[in-house]
């Protein structure tokens, strides 16, 4: 679905396949996807099946998107080891 996200800070977050941060994707109506991220911090997050699993890697530790994506004075950034 779609997300507006001002002034905002997303950090230390797991998720099992996609988007550790954020994930957006099309919804059951097939409706294309919206991520609007302005003065936002996308830090230390992770996507994996398990977090400690090299073999089973994720998608978009920081932000999974699957549709338009519009970044403005943000920071997308590291992954915790």
């Amino acid at each position: 679905g779609n997300a507006y996200i001002d002034n905002t800070t997303i950090s230390g977050n797991i998720a099992r396949e996609r988007g550790g941060g954020i994930s957006s994707q099309p919804g059951a109506s097939g409706r294309r996807a919206y991520v609007d991220l302005t003065f936002g911090t996308v830090v230390d997050n992770q996507a994996g099946s398990e977090p400690d699993d090299p073999w089973q890697p994720g998608q978009g530790g920081g932000i999974y998107n699957a549709g338009s994506l519009s970044l403005a004075s943000s920071i997308v950034a590291r992954r915790n080891e």
